[in-house]
């Protein structure tokens, strides 16, 4: 409300109390008592500073509904609307029902049967504002559960992103192709993967920046930077990198086996005069090796079989270059 209009309203209240007044002894002091607390609350409203609107409205609705409105709304525009509709109607009820108290009270001299209604329409009033109260308090409640539900919607499409996210992950990883080179090494498959296996990685540095781990076929230990860990090696468990270290030892044994066989095969190469107390020997010798031999062809070796031969060639070599040292 305006000064002007505060300035107005009380200019015509004191003109009703002076006109009541002027009657002397047949003054209504009621009326009289009423006019005079409505100019003393108008002339304190009207002498009070300016305060913030919004602490007014808050203000306000204390005064009017026992707690802020404010609170209730996710938005200022929301809480407006509701005051534009709510405050009007509700004071409307209010200045309603003292105009019917008024009427109450100059009438409960004269008609009790009018009285009788203007207390029912108050009781109506009473009813609608409490209904308007509880419809109010209606509306945080379905508040408070449409937030709690938008709060429940979010962490459940937090949850679905976070899953396809990671079955994602699992598809781009079983899509990956890998360059794979098969071998046979003792009658087994064995995989030469591209990149380096290895196994036991422990994280140094104050960052995890660095990794220490060892080589599943060689078991040696080594360090390297984190960010090659994926790109470069291929880790895997300690009870999987026995079998790669198993397979390796196998293969360095095969090229071990490979490089005598070459070297006697050229020893035998060479004229060799065989004394006559080494022919037995050599003799005997000869049919164990053709004898091993007729074994072991046209089937495959055993690993006792395979340790039998190499110690026989060992053994062969070992004779030939004591006979060409006695020659």
């Amino acid at each position: 409300m305006e000064i002007s209009e505060f300035q107005t309203k009380i200019e015509q209240l004191q003109y009703e109390l002076n006109i009541e007044n002027q009657r002397g002894g047949l003054k209504d002091a009621a009326k009289v008592e009423r006019l005079e607390a409505q100019i003393a609350e108008l002339t304190a409203e009207l002498e009070k500073p300016e305060v913030d609107p919004v602490i007014a409205r808050g203000e306000e609705e204390i005064a009017l509904f026992g707690v802020p409105l404010g609170a209730y709304f996710a938005t200022i525009a929301d809480h407006v609307a509701v005051r534009s509709v709510v405050i009007p109607a509700f004071r409307q009820l209010i200045n309603e029902k003292k105009d019917l108290e008024d009427g109450y009270h100059k009438l409960s001299e004269t008609s009790e049967a009018e009285s009788q209604r203007l207390n029912e329409v108050i009781e109506a009033r009473d009813t609608e504002i409490a209904t308007l109260k509880a419809a109010l308090y209606e509306s945080k409640l379905q508040a408070e559960d449409n937030a709690s539900k938008r709060d429940n919607v979010y962490s459940e499409l937090l949850e679905a992103k976070k899953t396809i996210d990671e079955l994602n992950a699992k598809i781009a990883a079983s899509t990956v192709t890998k360059e794979q080179i098969r071998t046979n090494l003792d009658g087994a498959a064995v995989v030469k993967k591209v990149k380096r296996v290895i196994y036991d990685v422990v994280y140094t540095g104050k960052w995890n920046e660095k990794f220490t781990a060892k080589y599943a076929d060689t078991d040696e230990s080594f360090e390297d930077y984190t960010l090659y860990k994926d790109t470069k090696y291929q880790e895997v468990q300690a009870e999987e990198a026995a079998t790669f270290r198993t397979e390796f030892l196998a293969k360095q044994e095969q090229e071990r086996n490979h490089e005598d066989m070459a070297q006697h095969s050229s020893v035998e190469d060479e004229p060799v005069t065989v004394p006559a107390f080494r022919e037995e020997d050599t003799n005997s010798t000869e049919h164990r090796l053709a004898e091993g031999t007729s074994n072991v062809a046209g089937s495959s070796v055993t690993r006792e079989e395979f340790e039998a031969l190499k110690s026989t060639v060992k053994r062969l070599e070992s004779e030939v270059f004591t006979v060409r040292e006695v020659a």
